[in-house]
């Protein structure tokens, strides 16, 4: 909450990451492999937002990504600077959306469309 009022000015924008087959790996690498994973993902979302931005670890698979409209975000998505998270050697596939955001919105709002986004990207149903 504290780092989203630092937005007065402008609304930031707010991104949320899913990586498939997380869970597949641990049956395969184990635990330890699996948070050094954990810490690239992050590592490279700051790599690629700036320090700016905050990132949410939901879990191993999932982060949120809160970052300032002014910042070059458009870069990040363009297709010449394809976004590729490649930890050891594996490419690990994942999928980011947008979250909704306004002004109005409380972090819990946040949180709720992050969840309703998780439940269709798993499930395929959403209602935002």
């Amino acid at each position: 909450t504290k780092f989203i009022s630092l937005f007065e000015d402008n609304e930031p924008e707010v991104f949320f990451f899913r990586y498939e087959y997380i869970s597949d790996f641990f049956n395969r690498i184990g635990l330890a492999t699996i948070i050094e994973m954990s810490r690239y993902i992050r590592h490279k979302l700051i790599e690629l937002f700036g320090h700016d931005a905050s990132i949410i670890r939901l879990s191993l698979s999932s982060y949120v990504v809160v970052t300032s409209k002014q910042s070059s975000t458009s870069g990040v998505f363009s297709k010449k600077n394809r976004m590729e998270f490649n930890f050891k050697g594996i490419v690990l596939p994942f999928n980011v959306i947008q979250v909704p955001y306004t002004a109005e919105n409380s972090i819990y709002d946040i949180f709720e469309n992050v969840y309703l986004l998780n439940n269709y990207m798993y499930k395929g149903d959403i209602r935002i």
